[in-house]
C-alpha cells in the first residue's frame, strides 16, 4: 500500500507539467462549454436544463479524447527537449482544431435530430 502511494507521488512529480495540464484543461471544458454556445453555436443550445446538460455532457465526451490526446502529445513532445511554451501551445493549437471540428459536427447532428423531434412530418417528404 505505501509502495503505491510513493509510486504515484513519484510519477506525479515527474509528470508535473502534463498532469497540470489535463487538471485545468478538465475543469476548463464548463467554461469553453459555456463561450462555444454564447460565441459559436448560439445561446439557444443550453436555453434549457434538459439541453444545457446535453450539450455539456457531448462537451465531455468531445473535449475528453482531446483531453487523453493533448497530455499524450504535450509529455512525449516535453520528453523529445521541445521547449515546455512551444509544446504548449502548439498542443492548444492541434487541440483546438480538433475539437473545432468534432463540436461543429455534433452540433450539426444535435441540432438535425432536435429538427426532426419537432417537425417529423417535415423529415418524411
Amino acid at each position: 500500500r505505501g509502495t503505491i502511494a510513493v509510486s504515484l507521488v513519484k510519477w506525479l512529480r515527474a509528470n508535473a507539467e502534463s498532469v497540470s495540464f489535463f487538471v485545468s484543461y478538465l475543469l476548463d471544458i464548463f467554461v469553453q462549454h459555456f463561450l462555444n454556445a454564447l460565441l459559436v453555436f448560439g445561446m439557444d443550445m443550453i436555453n434549457t436544463r434538459e439541453l444545457y446538460l446535453s450539450s455539456l455532457a457531448t462537451s465531455y465526451t468531445a473535449y475528453f479524447g482531446t483531453l487523453c490526446g493533448s497530455t499524450i502529445l504535450q509529455a512525449y513532445l516535453l520528453q523529445w527537449g521541445v521547449a515546455k511554451n512551444v509544446a504548449f501551445w502548439g498542443t492548444i493549437a492541434t487541440g483546438s482544431l480538433v475539437n473545432f471540428i468534432v463540436l461543429t459536427s455534433l452540433a450539426a447532428r444535435s441540432k438535425s435530430a432536435s429538427s426532426e423531434k419537432e417537425h417529423p412530418d417535415k423529415t418524411k417528404r
